[in-house]
């Protein structure tokens, strides 16, 4: 099997998701396309970070049983002044995923 190489600098949890579905379900392509679906469904905006709820979230409608484990549930992003963030970006993108993890416990 040729290894599948994520595609951007950025989508490196969608990437990751991609090939443990593609593991369970051959016919879940590894391809750009898939890549950018996850990554679209999960990420937290303005930030290119992705939400491991909504990971979580992605995983389960394809029939994966997901368990998360974290020891903090609030969205942190350390250091976001390096990426140039403000502090209402890193709200904003901490509100998206409070509303991620709400689905994910529903689920």
């Amino acid at each position: 099997m040729k290894p599948y190489l994520q595609t951007t600098p950025f989508t490196t949890a969608a990437s990751s998701l991609l090939i443990i579905l593609n593991h369970f379900d051959e016919n879940i392509k590894l391809c750009k396309e898939n890549e950018f679906d996850i990554w679209r469904k999960s990420i937290l905006l303005p930030t290119r970070a992705s939400c491991i709820y909504a990971l979580a979230n992605y995983a389960k409608k394809k029939g994966i049983e997901p368990k998360v484990i974290v020891e903090n549930k609030d969205y942190e992003f350390p250091d976001y002044r390096f990426y140039r963030y403000t502090k209402e970006d890193i709200e904003n993108a901490s509100f998206s995923a409070k509303v991620c993890l709400k689905e994910a416990e529903k689920n």
